[in-house]
């Protein structure tokens, strides 16, 4: 996968590395269960005010990459809601 609107993330970009979903109930020997990227990309599209890239790295962690560190922001805030209760 290699989504975005640019080449390569130089490294002044802004890396956000989605984890697979960890299950409390399943055998540490389970694999991970991957994240659906679709909504993810699909709010890159439209609501990245800068270039953006999602690559797959060697490993299978999927990270999305910000040109600008306003846009990585509000993806994390977006997709990484804490719940304080």
């Amino acid at each position: 996968m290699e989504q975005g609107s640019a080449e390569l993330p130089p490294e002044t970009w802004h890396p956000v590395r989605i984890l697979p979903k960890r299950s409390l109930w399943r055998p540490r020997s389970a694999p991970s269960v991957p994240r659906d990227h679709r909504p993810m990309v699909a709010w890159c599209e439209k609501e990245a005010r800068h270039p953006w890239k999602a690559v797959l790295e060697p490993d299978l962690t999927l990270v999305f990459w910000f040109e600008q560190n306003d846009d990585a922001q509000r993806f994390a805030v977006r997709f990484f809601q804490f719940n304080y209760s």
